[in-house]
């Protein structure tokens, strides 16, 4: 019996750092994704369009947050798949601003 309380207590200590780690390593992808939209470069508007699209995708976690990725996603479908793009509209980069306002905050 007492041989099984060390063994518990490594057995405790063991589950709680991988819990740690796990819910660790899900918030610094978080962060990653965030940055990485943060960072998109808005004048390559083909690429823009894919990685706003992934890794929204990744991000999103409310319903209201899905609704503004999809009616971005929508608009975004005419930037890709084709060979010659053209420039990002105005507004659809404001629609963009609004979006990681809504999953930054």
């Amino acid at each position: 019996v007492l041989g099984l309380i060390p063994l518990a207590i490594i057995l405790l200590l063991v589950a709680i750092y991988f819990a740690y780690k796990f819910f660790t390593k899900k918030d610094l992808k978080r962060e990653t994704y965030l940055q990485i939209l943060k960072d998109v470069d808005l004048t390559n508007s083909k690429e823009s369009a894919y990685l706003i699209t992934k890794y929204g995708r990744l991000l999103v976690k409310e319903e209201s947050e899905k609704k503004l990725l999809e009616d971005l996603i929508v608009k975004l479908e005419e930037y890709k798949y084709r060979k010659d793009v053209k420039e990002l509209s105005q507004d659809l980069e404001n629609q963009y601003r609004v979006f990681l306002g809504a999953i930054d905050g």
